[in-house]
Formats: structure tokens, sequence, C-alpha cells
């Protein structure tokens, strides 16, 4: 199985990752996120898989009619949430995709297509949503160039 590896920030603002030309992503994933606190949705970025030189991004073969998406996320900041990967699951061509997380995130899974992000004390501080649709790499590219670049860089 091959993964997909970046680092991404989840901002207040619609961000991206990159990947590089050639990368064997679906079709170019594109990749709406929509967070909400306390029950409302306070914000809806895209996060964007943006072809490029300096990262990798892959999807795993399918077995069967399964697909998984794997995305390495980092978040380093002052409300220590740090992730180490997102699983995308698709159990079959229609289904919803459905995000799993590593045991050792401090997350639980939610309703599918969500997951919930919890601090140490296991208290919920956010809840998003992943949908992934195709789209090809000219389209991913304009919709790249739209988007305003707010989001700082972050380690890997």
């Amino acid at each position: 199985m091959r993964y997909v590896a970046f680092a991404l920030a989840l901002a207040m603002a619609p961000t991206g990752a990159a990947a590089p030309i050639g990368a064997a992503t679906p079709d170019s994933a594109i990749l709406s996120v929509s967070i909400e606190r306390d029950g409302k949705s306070v914000f809806s970025p895209r996060l964007l898989v943006r072809l490029g030189e300096m990262a990798e991004a892959s999807m795993s073969s399918p077995t069967g009619e399964s697909h998984r998406l794997v995305l390495s996320v980092n978040r380093h900041d002052e409300g220590a949430y740090r992730f180490r990967s997102l699983y995308l699951t698709k159990a079959a061509p229609t289904a919803n995709w459905i995000v799993r997380s590593e045991p050792a995130f401090v997350a639980r899974d939610a309703s599918p297509a969500s997951m919930a992000l919890a601090d140490a004390s296991g208290e919920e501080r956010l809840r998003f949503g992943i949908h992934i649709r195709g789209g090809t790499a000219e389209e991913l590219r304009e919709l790249w160039a739209r988007e305003p670049q707010t989001a700082t860089p972050l380690e890997k």
C-alpha cells in the first residue's frame, strides 16, 4: 500500500496540501471540509490536494470494491491537536467515504464521513466532515489558483 503523506492545517479559511505532478491520486482528489463547533457550522473551508513538486500523495490500490486514501496530517499550535493520519475508506463505489483514525489520535469516530476531535480529557472540541469528489488535474489547478493561500506551512 502506498500512502498520501503531507502536512495540512485545518485553518479558518480555505487551505491546501501539495502533491507532486504524477502522483497516484484518484483523478486528483478535492477534499471539502466543514467544521462544527458546539453543533453549529462555523466555517466550511476546502482542503485541496494541489499538484506540485515538494510533497507526495498517492492512493492505495483498490481491493475489490474497497478504496482507501490515507492522509498524513500534523497540526501544531496552541490547541495541541495532533493528527498522524486520516483513513478515508470507501466500501463501495456508491458509498460515502468513512473517516477512521489511528488509535493514537486524540480523537474518536463520529458518524460516517465525520470525526469528532477531543482534547486529552476526552472533551469534544471540534467536529468535522471530509468529503472527496473526483476532479481532473486541470480543475484542481484552477480551484487552487482561485483560493486564498492563508494556511501557515506546518512541520512534518
